[in-house]
């Protein structure tokens, strides 16, 4: 009989106490390039797309949405907060879109939506309702608007987004009624994946990622919602009264609900794929785009005579494998958030400071960064210093989890403002499965992994007996004791 070695690795939905510190100044390791009024994204063909940021249109929204003839249109506004932690103290500056709002109690709101502020140098701050924890940042700019839950005691709005159950000052947000006519974030499936559909705007979708492949439960061509990306609506209003009832059990998947492979695979884990897979796919892609890519260069490198060719990920494919060995980092997961950042490797940042993964650049000065010698060094830096003994390490304050995530669980909690910056890199998975089947070549990444999850305390030991050495304990609070980990909720295996 055939022996199975059981790799466990603990990853993913950590769900960290009030009490650990927190990086106050909002700060976030992810260029996500909205600094120059664009970024990335893929079509449905697999076309790179290069969008504009368009602001939601505060006229429009005043003059269809009014909560009630009681409430005004708020003028644009600073409010000023002081946060404390880690020893420093800084003082945050966010503005008040301007669109209609109640900032004591937004009655006269059956179905609401919530819309943060949109300027791409600003954070909006905010506390997960489930943890307390109050280190929690996101960039309206990127990703406008979230359901509307209502409020708490204290006035503060309660909103869902990117799998997170938030609250927030009234004064930093708006609330306006849902309608029909606006354009909301939703999923669409086609051609047999899972798209997300994202807006700007909130009369059309700004870009879309490749989130998984259709499940069982879904029809093709169909629209559904949702603001976690695990349990799907086909009725606005039916999702958000789940919410505000805190239940899933009118959406279409109650009993199953959707994880996507690569955006909840612990970056412990290593990839299948070779370094030539790597490369090839690279390669096909930059050519594939040539064009787009040729214009962004030009726009934000003028003069520069450089090209897609001269891209800083083609020929990565040695590094990152080697890395991977070295680190014990999943190097495809590596690769996704590069693409991502760096826009396959043609960014500013890239070509300037060997910078593909967006380190130290923040949404106030995205003029800093992190400077290599070459892409190997960052690659090495990100491995070792961002993840092992950063965003990996249970012990360390930017610690949600091993996965790329969202705002509730993994790297996505505090690398990047944008809520959607963990299935944005994950979509490399899918999209790397798809060339190399276009390819004739057969590949077992997907799903090579069992990725388990558990909503209680568990305690997880070394070996598959609960007599030998117990490692780690996941919980809902504080747990005791040097080998715990708290508030750590699945992991991830391969047999």
């Amino acid at each position: 009989m055939r022996q199975k070695r059981l790799l466990t690795l603990i990853c993913i939905f950590a769900l960290v106490i009030g009490t650990l510190a927190y990086n106050t100044k909002g700060e976030v390791y992810g260029e996500t390039n909205y600094s120059e009024d664009v970024y990335m994204s893929v079509d449905e063909q697999g076309n790179i797309e290069t969008n504009e940021i368009e602001e939601v249109d505060n006229s429009a929204l005043e003059n269809a949405l009014r909560l009630s003839e009681e409430i005004d249109v708020l003028a644009p506004e600073e409010v000023n907060e002081v946060y404390e932690g880690d020893g420093q103290v800084v003082q945050l500056t966010f503005a008040n879109a301007g669109v209609a709002t109640d900032t004591t109690s937004s009655t006269g709101v059956s179905f609401g939506i919530v819309i943060f502020n949109q300027s791409s140098t600003v954070t909006t701050p905010y506390t997960n309702v489930e943890t307390g924890y109050t280190g929690c940042y996101l960039s309206g700019a990127l990703a406008p608007e979230a359901a509307y839950l209502g409020t708490d005691g204290d006035g503060n709005v309660l909103f869902k987004q990117a799998d997170v159950y938030g609250k927030v000052r009234a004064s930093l947000v708006n609330v306006v009624n849902y309608s029909d006519s606006l354009y909301t974030s939703r999923y669409k499936v086609s051609n047999g994946k899972i798209y997300h559909y994202i807006t700007t705007n909130l009369t059309s979708a700004a870009s879309s990622y490749v989130v998984g492949y259709t499940q069982s439960y879904m029809q093709e061509g169909a629209t559904y919602f949702s603001y976690d990306g695990h349990y799907f609506y086909t009725n606005y209003k039916v999702m958000l009264d789940d919410y505000m009832n805190h239940t899933y059990v009118n959406s279409i998947n109650s009993t199953k609900p959707y994880y996507n492979y690569y955006q909840y695979l612990s970056h412990r884990s290593t990839t299948t794929l070779t370094a030539a897979q790597i490369d090839a796919f690279i390669y096909e892609k930059i050519t594939q785009n040539y064009s787009s890519l040729q214009s962004y260069i030009n726009r934000y490198l003028p003069n520069s005579g450089l090209t897609p060719y001269d891209s800083k990920l083609i020929g990565i494919g040695a590094d990152l494998i080697k890395a991977q060995n070295t680190y014990g980092v999943n190097a495809l997961l590596v690769l996704g958030v590069a693409i991502n950042e760096s826009y396959y490797g043609c960014s500013n940042k890239a070509f300037t400071t060997n910078n593909v993964f967006g380190h130290a650049v923040y949404d106030s000065d995205t003029s800093s960064g992190s400077v290599y010698g070459s892409v190997y060094a960052g690659i090495v830096g990100h491995m070792e210093y961002f993840l092992s003994d950063g965003y990996l390490n249970p012990w360390n304050w930017k610690y949600f989890g091993t996965n790329l995530g969202n705002k509730q669980s993994g790297l996505n909690v505090k690398y990047a403002s944008d809520p959607y910056w963990g299935e944005k890199a994950a979509a490399c998975g899918y999209s790397i499965k798809d060339y190399l089947t276009s390819e004739n070549v057969t590949t077992n990444d997907l799903y090579y992994y069992t990725v388990g999850y558990v909503s209680n305390i568990t305690k997880t030991y070394n070996q598959a007996a609960t007599t030998s050495q117990q490692i780690y304990t996941t919980a809902s609070g504080a747990t005791t004791g040097t080998d715990n980990v708290q508030n750590s909720r699945s992991w991830c295996w391969r047999t």
